[in-house]
């Protein structure tokens, strides 16, 4: 399959990094963390243009989507804000560990998840908070966390940990039956699920791409970091 371009489409009053960005079937629309802008632009996919800019979103870093339903992390206010992808209005805003990175979200479940990178007052953690207030549980990382996804049936989460480059899975919501795999190479920085090809999971590498199964890549070693309610 041969990819082209369909067009450009300009970003008004447009400044500093831009980070991660999320399609949301629902709405149809595309989230993008404007990092440097402390904001979030919205565009219109089927319109192609740029619907707004959303503004109080402090280092605004990942951005996931589902049913309506979009997460950002914000690096710079360690927090994760929910926001409506139909009024574009931020519904709640949760604190979360230093510096947010990852976020994946289980919508059919109302879960959100966060992957802090920590700084030297706490180190590095994944969290699961419920949407509807129920309750919280974190999980203490072994390294610095990137991004995170789930399986197709949100009953596991998959994330991406740099150094000690490796991947690491735990159970949702509780975080409990933690297993890990090695990734090979310069350290693992994003990682993703074929939900159509039996659930293969392709972990991204820097500086090279790996290809990975849970069945290939070897006996899982139990992880001993308990997760913790909160």
């Amino acid at each position: 399959m041969t990819l082209k371009s369909n067009g450009r489409i300009a970003i008004p009053g447009a400044k500093g990094a831009f980070d991660h960005g999320a399609f949301d079937p629902k709405t149809r629309r595309v989230f993008v963390a404007h990092t440097g802008n402390d904001s979030v632009d919205v565009i219109d996919h089927d319109g192609q243009k740029h619907v707004a800019n959303l503004a109080g979103f402090p280092e605004a870093a990942g951005v996931v989507a589902g049913e309506g339903i979009v997460l950002v992390t914000n690096r710079g206010a360690a927090s994760l804000a929910v926001v409506d992808g139909e009024t574009l209005k931020t519904r709640q805003v949760f604190k979360v560990g230093p510096k947010p990175n990852g976020v994946a979200i289980v919508a059919a479940h109302r879960l959100a998840i966060a992957a802090c990178i920590g700084d030297e007052t706490q180190g590095p953690t994944l969290e699961v908070i419920s949407l509807d207030g129920g309750q919280r549980h974190a999980l203490a990382l072994p390294g610095r966390p990137r991004w995170c996804v789930t399986d197709a049936a949100g009953e596991r989460v998959f994330l991406a940990i740099q150094n000690p480059s490796m991947v690491l899975t735990a159970r949702l919501p509780d975080l409990q039956d933690v297993q890990h795999w090695s990734v090979p190479s310069g350290g693992a920085h994003g990682v993703d699920i074929d939900h159509g090809r039996g659930g293969s999971m392709w972990p991204a590498t820097t500086p090279r791409w790996w290809r990975s199964t849970a069945a290939r890549a070897g006996s899982p070693t139990s992880g001993r970091s308990p997760a913790r309610r909160t």
